[in-house]
């Protein structure tokens, strides 16, 4: 019995980037299945073998000396109409449906309706991209709260930070309002001291002006 997450997890590893894949090799499920671990394999395989062809140039070939009538020895009359026999034979097999199975044996050739396995497995295919598609799309609503559960959050702290910021802020201005009425009162403090003690020093003038006076107004009698 094959595993059901086979499938999935294939799709996320091929479509994800190198992150995903590095994440996806270390889950615990891989290591215990051995029906993914194994398609995982062919499947690196096949395309590390695909690689492999990236590097190879293509050979070289002169059209021109290959086409050439005197060198190929083809008549250009029949030569001209191997196109138009390529795609005669074409229309012929997608008309009737030609199939070519070949069994070690040798070819066995039919024609009509697509067999049964074809079928199944078409069916198989498009049951696996509903499947992934579901997969996908459940996952994409999950990412999509994830997101809208960070922002929230961020919002959250940002509005916690603003109200800590205004708080200290606000304290800041109490502090130097109320220093600055501190030292207004005490210019103010001051400066009454020296209004009284100029007061205190004009009275004392006047009392000895006064003194004076009554004295002098004594001599004169």
């Amino acid at each position: 019995m094959t595993c059901p997450k086979t499938d999935s997890f294939l799709f996320q590893y091929f479509t994800g980037d190198s992150a995903t894949r590095a994440k996806l090799l270390k889950e615990p499920h891989l290591l215990t299945c051995s029906d993914c671990s194994e398609k995982l394999s062919e499947l690196l395989a096949n395309e590390s073998y695909l690689s492999s062809w990236e590097d190879v140039s293509v050979p070289s070939w002169n059209s021109k000396k290959i086409f050439d009538n005197g060198n190929s020895g083809v008549p250009n009359f029949w030569f001209q109409w191997i196109p138009t026999a390529a795609c005669l034979v074409m229309l012929c097999v997608f008309a009737f449906n030609l199939q070519i199975t070949d069994y070690g044996t040798g070819l066995n050739i039919s024609f009509g309706k697509k067999n049964l396995e074809m079928e199944s497995f078409i069916r198989d295919v498009r049951r696996v991209q509903e499947l992934q598609l579901v997969e996908f799309n459940a996952a994409l609503a999950e990412v999509e709260l994830i997101q809208t559960q960070n922002n929230a959050r961020l919002l959250q702290t940002v509005l916690e930070q603003t109200q800590l910021y205004s708080a200290q802020n606000f304290d800041r201005v109490v502090r130097l309002f109320d220093a600055q009425r501190i030292q207004d009162l005490e210019d103010m403090r001051q400066e009454y001291q020296q209004l009284v003690d100029s007061d205190y020093k004009t009275l004392r003038s006047l009392q000895q002006l006064a003194s004076f006076v009554s004295v002098s107004n004594g001599i004169i009698q």
